[in-house]
């Protein structure tokens, strides 16, 4: 796990892919923050020390990206209260299937929905939904970067305006330009909106703040 800085203050680093951000769910070890506290006994990462890591924004287990982690509470109520007031944001890039124009942005607002039944979860954008099943509004900016014609794919810059679980994998499956090999929701478009049912309990997903999710 590559370090980028580390003060008194705060912890960032490069998380690589293949790897979640904390235990959850079916994951119950070998976690980035569980990683790093046995790896890195200097940084004196929690154990009672006072070093312990805040979780300020989340990323799936299968993105990689520059992740944030206070480590003290009035860090993390600094920065929770810059990603609120937009003075900090947050973007990703992804592959995605099809032709976005270099240059477009597009919108993407759909109400993401999380229902859990019988020991597992489903996640999906549920725009026709009405009443308490739905969902959390969630906005997401989706701009094109290039596009490949021989792969048939583009390179586009996300921006979530809200922080849901698995928000930019929902979005962009919705509008039809699904993140490649994404494995929960790289197929086609449903009709009926995106959905994919996992383990219950496991990642965060998108989003990250206030417990919503985290990115991804």
């Amino acid at each position: 796990i590559e370090i980028l800085l580390c003060d008194d203050d705060l912890l960032a680093l490069s998380k690589p892919a293949g790897m979640p951000v904390h235990h959850a769910g079916r994951y119950r070890r070998n976690s980035l923050v569980e990683i790093l506290q046995a790896e890195r006994p200097e940084l004196g990462l929690g154990n009672g020390r006072g070093g312990g890591l805040h979780i300020l924004h989340r990323l799936d287990r299968q993105v990689s990206g520059v992740l944030l982690l206070p480590r003290t509470s009035a860090a993390s109520a600094m920065l929770n209260e810059a990603l609120r007031d937009g003075r900090m944001r947050k973007r990703y890039l992804a592959r995605v299937r099809g032709a976005v124009p270099p240059g477009a942005t597009l919108c993407v607002t759909a109400p993401i929905r999380v229902r859990s039944s019988g020991g597992s979860t489903v996640t999906d954008c549920c725009a026709h939904a009405v009443g308490d099943d739905c969902g959390k509004h969630a906005t997401t900016l989706v701009r094109g970067i290039g596009h490949d014609e021989a792969s048939g794919t583009s390179l586009v810059l996300c921006e979530p305006i809200t922080g849901r679980s698995h928000q930019l994998r929902l979005h962009l499956q919705r509008i039809g330009h699904s993140i490649v090999d994404d494995p929960l929701y790289g197929g086609e478009q449903r009709a009926s909106g995106a959905g994919r049912r996992g383990a219950a309990g496991g990642e965060g997903g998108e989003g990250g703040e206030g417990g919503e999710g985290g990115e991804g």
